[in-house]
């Protein structure tokens, strides 16, 4: 093996600065943390995998449907990007152009499992089932699925699986889960690889990983909240996770004594700092009108929402229910309203200019005049001055991505739920922080700063690139030539 990819979900060069990884924490010391910055509209997993970032894939966290209505989608698959195979390439198929068998195992949004040269075992998302066992599906060659249930491979184990599923409710129980799940994946990449000895790995922890990270951020969050406890166990827990996963990265080391390792992650992790609601500046400035019916809808379904328990929630994910999931995300008034911004989840939202073709709006000849005007404003605006945003444009063209986008330091959250346009996070009451997770409150965020860190003998032959996550794609063809 020639390079070996780790991928960590919402990892970041302070996951490994806490004394707790010390062997990770000696590569990475090896090596050089690449300028990388990740704008959170664009799929980090799929900018590495791909070369590509969203504006030409359409991978994204979430995107309109552009079909004439203000339906949206959370959902996206790599074979759902245009031209995939001919004019992007991802990286298995580009390697083995050149010659190079690969091994990859739980990458995100690729079921089912491409047809290699090597192995391959698709990750979760992109309409792979939510399941333990390896399916023929997600497996290529599809005979290995066998034999990675026999060795116990854990697919994929979500909080509401761990909590509702399996009843593991304490954080020693659910982290003792994870690193378990850790453990099997190491120890089938490994046992694959001795009957296919790839030129190229590439295994990511993704679920374990960015849990650990986004239970523990929202736990040092919560502690700054008035009259919330911490929660020492907790702290205990992840780090005895983490303990177990520096053993995990030193017998990868161990088994490809020549590989470079690389380490990367679709984004970093970070504590919520301030909450910025862009429909509350179009609504200053004239852009956007509130309906008062959609609006006590949106009032009324967020209520909900805060109430209904974490095993109903877990039960609707796997109803047709959840086909209404747009229902009570739209406030604003469709004929009169000129731009808007959809927030759901922890990544940045761009702002939309509401035209007739993709949305059913009302702007049409006017639609370069008004984002104009609304870039101007904003770049002129002295909270974005204060805070340290800009607003660009992101092209002529009008697609599924947004017109505007707003570059946001990290720890800022785009939100609705926030009444003024930017303002530091109060932090809610709560036991715990699972408690906080469970019930919707977004105390941790996806941070612009992934991990991506080359050793040095790595950039010595390639030279070293900065930019966002498709750097990793070009990083490694550079080197495996």
């Amino acid at each position: 093996m020639k390079v070996l990819l780790v991928g960590m979900d919402g990892a970041h060069t302070g996951a490994f600065q806490r004394e707790w990884t010390p062997f990770v924490s000696s590569l990475l010391e090896k090596g050089k943390q690449l300028n990388i910055v990740n704008d959170l509209l664009s799929r980090g997993w799929l900018e590495i995998a791909t070369g590509q970032h969203a504006s030409v894939t359409g991978a994204m966290y979430d995107k309109p449907k552009v079909d004439g209505s203000l339906e949206w989608s959370l959902e996206f698959c790599i074979h759902d990007i245009p031209g995939f195979g001919e004019t992007v390439k991802p990286l298995w198929q580009a390697l083995n152009e050149r010659g190079h068998s690969v091994g990859i195992m739980n990458l995100p949004t690729t079921f089912p499992a491409p047809s290699v040269n090597g192995f391959f075992v698709s990750g979760g998302g992109g309409g792979a089932p939510v399941t333990q066992a390896a399916t023929k599906e997600l497996c290529y060659p599809q005979e290995i699925s066998g034999e990675l249930n026999q060795m116990g491979y854990i697919v994929d184990d979500r909080l509401y699986q761990l909590v509702v599923d399996k009843k593991l409710v304490s954080p020693g129980e659910i982290f003792t889960q994870l690193a378990h799940k850790n453990r099997k994946r190491t120890e089938c990449f490994l046992a694959l690889n001795k009957r296919f000895d790839v030129d190229f790995g590439f295994v990511v922890y993704k679920t374990s990983s960015v849990l650990a990270e986004t239970i523990l951020n929202t736990e040092w969050v919560r502690r700054d909240g008035t009259g919330n406890q911490q929660d020492e166990n907790l702290e205990l827990a992840i780090r005895k996770y983490y303990e177990a996963f520096d053993g995990e990265i030193r017998a990868l080391h161990e088994a490809y004594p020549g590989a470079e390792i690389v380490f990367v992650s679709d984004h970093g992790t970070i504590g919520r700092k301030y909450s910025v609601n862009p429909n509350v500046f179009l609504q200053e400035k004239g852009f956007q009108t509130v309906g008062a019916k959609k609006a006590l809808l949106k009032t009324l379904v967020g209520k909900l929402k805060e109430i209904i328990p974490f095993s109903v929630k877990a039960y609707l994910k796997k109803t047709s229910v959840m086909k209404a999931k747009n229902v009570g995300l739209i406030n604003f008034d469709l004929a009169t309203t000129k731009a808007f911004c959809k927030t759901q989840g922890d990544w940045s939202h761009g702002i939309y200019i509401n035209d007739s073709v993709r949305f059913g709006g009302i702007v049409g000849d006017d639609f370069d005049t008004v984002k104009s005007e609304i870039i101007d404003l904003l770049n002129s605006d002295p909270l974005i001055k204060k805070h340290g945003l800009r607003a660009y444009s992101t092209g002529d063209k009008r697609t599924f991505f947004p017109d505007i986008a707003i570059e946001l330091p990290n720890g800022f959250l785009t939100t609705d739920k926030s009444k003024v346009f930017i303002e530091e996070f109060k932090v809610p009451q709560s036991s715990g922080a699972l408690g906080s997770i469970m019930k919707g409150d977004i105390l941790s965020l996806k941070s612009h700063t992934p991990l991506a860190v080359f050793s040095n003998v790595f950039l010595d032959e390639v030279g070293e690139e900065s930019g966002d996550l498709t750097v990793v794609y070009r990083q490694i063809l550079k080197y495996m030539g």
